[in-house]
């Protein structure tokens, strides 16, 4: 992370590791994880970070099985606020969401032993991140050209930097098409073509009109949806 942003890390009580974080090009050194192998939990029951900053999960050598560092509250995408992957020992993996959590304390768990903390995040340094934001538009387009090509105009703005956006076009139960893995720097818009699925091809076939719904979604942001019937 740029400027002053460091990441901080978690680890097993489990074996004696060196945790390095990097940041802006610097490396700022971490507490050394205490050589107990007792299973399951963490290595301290408090974890302290300013806004805006990042951190990762150790699972460090000797821990013997896998773990996870799942917030136990939802964000707005309805997953867990902040959450790494589930890693076997001697593996590290980012806890993504860290960096949009605003100044306060936020209880986290390990999904497979339940095993718990606390992350404390600072009110008074740094700045949150601006969480992901998109705005989802389905543009005029006729049901005949739609049918013929086999595809959906779609459009996606970013209001901030939003990764990993996914689309889902639908005729009612029907799924008419899908779109994944996009992403967009903030400002940015793209209009999109989804591929008509097998089962969308049908649903339309024959209508002289239909009533097309598309949602994105973006990881740690809220949805958004659009709606229009096509002729």
């Amino acid at each position: 992370m740029a400027g002053t942003k460091r990441s901080r890390a978690l680890g097993l009580v489990a074996a004696t590791a060196a945790i390095v974080a990097l940041g802006a090009g610097v490396a700022w050194a971490g507490e050394d994880v205490a050589a107990q192998v007792v299973c399951c939990n963490y290595s301290k029951s408090t974890y302290f970070s300013d806004q805006g900053e990042t951190a990762n999960f150790i699972n460090p050598v000797g821990s013997g099985t896998s773990h996870n560092v799942t917030a136990k509250l939802k964000g707005p995408d309805g997953k867990p606020l902040f959450r790494s992957k589930t890693i076997g020992e001697g593996k590290t993996s980012e806890i993504a969401g860290l960096k949009y959590l605003s100044g306060g304390s936020y209880k986290f768990y390990c999904t497979i032993h339940e095993v718990s903390a606390t992350y404390l995040v600072s009110g008074n340094k740094g700045t949150p991140v601006a969480r992901p934001k998109i705005d989802v538009t389905l543009p005029s387009q006729a049901l005949d050209k739609v049918r013929s090509s086999g595809k959906l105009s779609v459009k996606v703005k970013a209001l901030t930097q939003s990764a990993g956006v996914s689309l889902e076009a639908r005729k009612g139960g029907k799924l008419l098409g899908t779109k994944s893995g996009l992403t967009l720097s903030a400002g940015a818009s793209r209009t999109l073509t989804l591929s008509l699925t097998s089962s969308g091809r049908k649903a339309l076939k024959g209508l002289t009109s239909a009533a097309v719904a598309v949602k994105g979604s973006v990881p740690f942001g809220k949805p958004d949806s659009a709606s229009r019937t096509l002729r």
